[in-house]
């Protein structure tokens, strides 16, 4: 589903895409279950918790996207790039219920 801006000459983005509403624990699990996808990266996992934001972002999510990479031995650069990714493509997909 997709809002649409009422004034197409407005600058920014004309689509902004409806986010799926989840818990901050299941988000964290979606984020997990992402990045076991990744086979050279099965000793890495973000760890909590999900911080809600105050406000919005520009981006239109309500969850901060620091969220901790914790791995067996060193975070090697290949997953700590993989992790960016999956947090960048969760922020479109996603956002924390209004219950606290």
């Amino acid at each position: 589903m997709v809002n649409q801006k009422d004034d197409p000459e407005e600058p920014g983005p004309r689509y902004l895409p409806r986010r799926k509403l989840v818990s901050p624990d299941r988000l964290l699990r979606l984020l997990n279950q992402r990045l076991e996808h990744y086979g050279h990266c099965h000793n890495c996992h973000f760890v909590g918790p999900i911080r809600r934001l105050d406000e919005p972002a520009e981006d239109g999510r309500n969850w901060s996207r620091f969220v901790a990479l914790v791995c067996s031995n060193v975070v090697a650069g290949g997953c700590a790039r993989i992790a960016e990714r999956i947090l960048e493509d969760t922020t479109h997909e996603y956002n924390l219920w209004e219950g606290r």
